[in-house]
């Protein structure tokens, strides 16, 4: 098993490192880097449970896969993730199906969950502070356009404010008169506040350093194009969808010179992170418990 297992590792970080600069050079991750993963961890998985009749080795991707599958697809349709992130967490979930166990010699990683499930959580975490730091870099290099719109959205959401307000100080009424630690009146008091004014901010971020206009002839397949598009008085590209090939030529037909898109982070690192980071310590959120 030692074989495989260290086999599945190389090419799953392979894939993962070209998934990474890929998508810092293009802004896609190549789906064949996501398909010969998939094929050669469950070709893999197979013949050593074939050779070996260990079926456990294979069967376990059909434990977590459908969990994944549906997770990740969830990710994408939300708009949180490209198609590209939810292919290499798919690809990533059959190679990792279970923790390879000759790492279990060098670490002590906290496992409750089946591997790729412990990756997921990882990614979801360690993607929330990679998404802030990638956010405040941006309004610190634009922050001269950045400033004024943020103030502005601050105080447009005076009413929103007052109601969280609010609801604070009834929970804060009720935490009390519960008896419950100091600790959880500072979270309940801290944690809308905090929320809410990193909302605001990311928001802001987005639409004053990741909402461009750009010359039709710029356009790539995958593109989220945010503004419906029509031709001949007839709608061929619906906003907040990802552009596909067939629209894109009907754009280029159409004579449609610019368009408005949502540009994406280069979410990538994330995953690579994530992972080295399960395979050394497990479910982060274990030690945040």
């Amino acid at each position: 098993m030692l074989e495989v297992e260290l086999i599945l590792l190389i090419l799953a970080f392979i894939v993962t490192i070209i998934a990474v600069i890929s998508d810092i050079k293009t802004t896609e991750v190549p789906d064949y880097a996501n398909y010969f993963l998939i094929f050669s961890a469950l070709s893999l998985r197979f013949l050593y449970s074939l050779a070996t009749k260990d079926w456990s080795f294979t069967f376990a991707v059909l434990i977590s896969f459908p969990m994944i599958f549906i997770l990740a697809l969830m990710m994408y349709k939300l708009k949180q993730w490209g198609g590209g992130d939810a292919k290499l967490l798919m690809s990533l979930s059959i190679a990792f199906a279970t923790y390879p166990s000759f790492l279990l010699e060098f670490f002590t990683p906290r496992l409750l969950f089946p591997f790729p499930i412990t990756l997921f959580t990882n990614i979801l975490i360690i993607g929330a502070a990679y998404s802030l730091i990638y956010a405040a870099s941006l309004a610190i290099k634009n922050r001269k356009k950045f400033t004024k719109p943020l103030i502005e959205a601050i105080r447009s959401t005076r009413i929103t404010q007052i109601k969280i307000l609010s609801v604070i100080i009834l929970a804060v009424i009720l935490l009390i008169i519960m008896n419950l630690p100091k600790i959880i009146l500072i979270i309940a008091i801290v944690s809308p506040i905090i929320l809410f004014y990193v909302y605001v901010f990311i928001k802001t971020v987005e639409k004053i350093c990741l909402i461009k206009i750009i010359p039709v002839g710029k356009l790539m397949e995958g593109d989220l194009i945010i503004e419906n598009l029509f031709y001949k008085n007839k709608l061929i590209h619906k906003k907040s969808q990802e552009l596909t090939e067939k629209q894109l030529a009907l754009i280029i037909k159409a004579n449609i010179k610019e368009v408005k898109i949502k540009q994406g982070i280069v979410f990538t690192p994330v995953f690579l992170l994530s992972l080295i980071a399960s395979l050394i310590f497990g479910n982060l959120l274990l030690y945040l418990i």
